[in-house]
């Protein structure tokens, strides 16, 4: 049991990186889209907005100044973090 729900948290937030990774890929190119892709690149920004959100509030003074937005690395950071957290909690009560 505490396998698969290990396996499954780990593979629930490595789905939301590669989200978060992609989105922020494409955002480098969103002009040139064709408008097929502008409505994926719009749906990983929606799936991806509540997860970078608060980490576009905390590093808003750092990203105006520099003009590069760190959000995505902050919470790819983070929820690398949390799913390692996670996983031993899981592993440790089962």
């Amino acid at each position: 049991m505490a396998v698969i729900l290990g396996f499954a948290i780990s593979a629930f937030c490595e789905i939301i990186v590669v989200m978060i990774c992609a989105e922020a890929i494409m955002s480098w190119f969103a002009a040139g889209f064709s408008p097929g892709i502008m409505k994926v690149y719009m749906t990983l920004r929606q799936l991806t907005a509540p997860v970078l959100m608060p980490f576009r509030k905390l590093l808003q003074p750092i990203s105006y100044k520099m003009g590069i937005d760190f959000s995505p690395v902050a919470a790819v950071f983070a929820l690398q973090i949390v799913a390692r957290v996670l996983v031993m909690i899981v592993y440790s009560i089962f």
